[in-house]
Order: C-alpha cells, then structure tokens, then sequence
C-alpha cells in the first residue's frame, strides 16, 4: 500500500473515531436542555466520560498533526520541483551574445 494510501486511511480513521467519540460525548455526557444541565453535572465527571474527553483529544491531536505533515510534505515537494527546475534551467542555458 502506498505511502499516500496510507495516510488517507490514518486520515479518515482518526477523523471517524473522533466525530463518534464527539457524538457520544455530546449526548451523554453534556446532553443540552435545562434539566440536563444538572444531569450532566453529576455525569461529566464520570470514568466513562473522562475517557471519551480523552479519546476525543487525542484523535483531534492526531488528525491534526496528519494534516499538517501531510500539508507540510506537498509544499516541501513543490519547492523542490521549483528548486530542480531553476537549476535544470540554470546548467542548460545556451550562451547570449553577451556572454561571450
């Protein structure tokens, strides 16, 4: 599997993890609604919702740092087709009247 692939894949499972861990969390530990305020005061602390929170942060951090190395990785690429181009340009110049 290629490398891109690979990525992708991490990507979007870190992505999906985190979206399910959100809705969880969302709906049970801090449900919305006036009754629910002091519901989820008493439940938020709770081992289980403790670890969705964490779930949550990690996948966010891992998702993050997949976007900004692959983002990282496709404008390092480009400046290097940049950089090999100017020199390729640069070593086949053909000589001007003026320097010789």
């Amino acid at each position: 599997m290629s490398s891109v692939r690979r990525t992708a894949l991490a990507a979007f499972a870190a992505y999906s993890t985190h979206y399910a861990v959100t809705k969880l969390y969302s709906t049970f530990c801090v449900p919305s609604g006036f009754f629910e305020f002091f519901h989820g005061v008493l439940i938020t602390g709770s081992p289980i919702c403790a670890a969705t929170f964490s779930i949550m942060s990690n996948t966010h951090i891992t998702y993050s740092t997949i976007m900004l190395t692959s983002l990282t990785r496709i404008l390092i690429d480009k400046l290097a087709d940049i950089s090999f181009y100017r020199e390729e340009k640069i070593e086949h110049k053909e000589p001007t009247p003026s320097d010789e």
